[in-house]
C-alpha cells in the first residue's frame, strides 16, 4: 500500500515566506541543527560579563523514535563529524537509570534515556572542579607549580581519598591527578580552598568562592540542570546535574590538553612534602577501569544516592562522549559503556 503523505502549506511570516511541513508514515526523517559547542575563548570572554550563551534556554526531549536518521548541516567539519548516523532497533540493554551519548566535537545529542532528568552525579562533579582550576591557571591567578598546604578540613573529608594529611604540601598538578585518578575528596577540598583564595585573596570563605565559580561556568556553558553545592560530589540533594549536561561539560573539558592528559592517565606518581620537610612519593591508580584502546577518561563516581556513574569518551568511526548515571553495579558501567559505544559506531554509515 502506498505511503500516505500529507503536505501542509502555510504562509507564516510577514515576508510571505513559505513553510512546508512534510509528514511521512511510517518513518520520520529529522535533521539535527544543534549549534557547535562554545569555544573556551568565548566562555572566557562571557564569564567577565556574566552573560549566558543563550538567554532563553530550552531543552528538547531525546529522540524516542528508534528508526531515525540525522545528518550534520554542511559546514567545514572533519569527516568524523559529517558522518550520517542511523539509529536502528538494536539498542543495547542499559541498566543505568539515565544515560546520554553525544558527538564529541559538536555536542550533538545522538541518543539517550531520561538524559535531562535532574540527578545527583557523585564524583562526576570533579570534572568541573578540575576544569575550573585549569581555567583559573590560564587566567594567571595560579600556577601548576604552586604548592598547596592541606588543611585540617581537607584531610578529614570522607569517602574516596588521595590519603592527604593535614600540614602536607603538594604541587597543584599532582593535586589535580589526586583529584581525578583516586577521586580524592580531600584533593577536591584542598584545590577549592587554594583556588578560591586565588580568586579573591580577601575572602574568608575560599571554598564558597570556588563553588560560586563552578556555578558561574555552569551557567555560561548552558548547563541548565546543573548546580554545584560542593567540589567533590559527596551526597547532597542540591548538588545535581543530568546526563546531557555531564556530556556537554565533558566535551568542552576534553578540548583542554592538560585535562585530557590527566583523565587519560592510568597511574600517577606524586611527591608530597610532610610537615617535617621530608618528601615522599605516592602512587595513585585511576578508578576508571575503562582506559582501554579507543577510550579516553573521563571520570567515575558512586554514592548511595547517585549510584555507580561514569563519563567516558571514545574514538572510532565517530568521536563520542557517553554518560551513565545510576547503573546497577560498579562493574556494569564498563560493559554498558562499551555496548553503547559499539552500538553507536556500528550505526555509522
Amino acid at each position: 500500500m502506498a505511503l500516505i503523505k500529507i503536505i501542509m502549506r502555510d504562509l507564516f511570516d510577514e515576508n510571505n515566506h513559505k513553510n512546508r511541513i512534510v509528514m511521512e508514515t511510517p518513518k520520520m526523517m529529522l535533521k539535527s541543527r544543534r549549534p557547535p559547542l562554545p569555544s573556551t575563548q568565548l566562555i572566557e570572554s562571557l564569564i567577565a560579563n556574566k552573560k549566558p550563551l543563550n538567554p532563553h534556554p530550552t531543552y528538547s526531549r531525546s529522540n524516542s523514535i528508534r528508526s531515525l536518521k540525522t545528518s550534520v548541516p554542511k559546514t567545514s567539519r572533519s569527516p568524523s563529524e559529517t558522518r550520517k548516523f542511523l539509529i536502528n532497533s538494536s539498542i543495547p540493554i542499559i541498566s543505568a537509570s539515565n544515560w546520554c551519548v553525544v558527538e564529541g566535537n559538536t555536542g550533538r545529542v545522538l541518543h539517550g534515556f531520561k538524559d535531562i532528568e535532574v540527578k545527583e552525579i557523585a564524583s562526576l562533579t570533579k570534572i568541573m572542579t578540575c576544569w575550573v582550576c585549569i581555567k583559573i591557571i590560564e587566567r594567571g591567578l595560579c600556577s601548576l607549580e604552586d604548592k598547596v598546604r592541606i588543611s585540617a578540613k581537607a584531610s578529614k573529608q570522607t569517602g574516596t581519598s588521595a590519603d592527604l594529611k593535614e600540614g602536607q604540601s603538594i604541587g597543584v598538578l599532582d593535586l589535580l591527578y589526586g583529584l581525578m585518578l583516586p577521586s580524592g575528596n580531600d584533593a577536591a577540598w584542598a584545590l577549592a580552598e587554594h583556588f578560591g583564595a586565588a580568586l579573591n585573596p580577601l575572602t574568608s570563605k575560599p571554598l564558597k568562592q570556588f563553588i560560586c565559580e563552578m556555578n558561574k561556568y555552569a551557567r555560561i556553558m548552558n548547563l541548565y540542570t546543573t548546580y554545584y553545592a560542593n567540589p567533590h560530589g559527596l551526597v547532597f540533594k542540591k548538588n545535581v546535574s543530568c546526563a546531557r549536561d555531564v556530556c556537554k561539560l565533558s566535551c568542552i573539558s576534553l578540548k583542554d590538553p592538560i585535562f585530557r592528559r590527566i583523565v587519560s592517565t592510568k597511574v600517577h606518581n606524586a611527591e608530597i612534602t610532610n610537615v617535617n620537610g621530608l618528601t615522599n612519593k605516592v602512587t595513585w591508580e585511576n578508578t576508571n577501569k575503562l582506559l582501554v584502546k579507543g577510550f579516553e577518561g573521563i571520570k567515575t563516581g558512586v554514592t548511595d544516592n547517585a549510584g555507580p556513574c561514569l563519563a567516558t569518551a571514545v574514538r572510532g568511526k565517530m568521536y563520542i562522549v557517553i554518560t551513565l548515571l545510576n547503573s546497577k553495579s560498579m562493574e556494569a558501567r564498563w560493559d554498558e559503556a562499551q555496548s553503547v559505544a559499539n552500538w553507536i559506531m556500528n550505526s555509522c554509515e
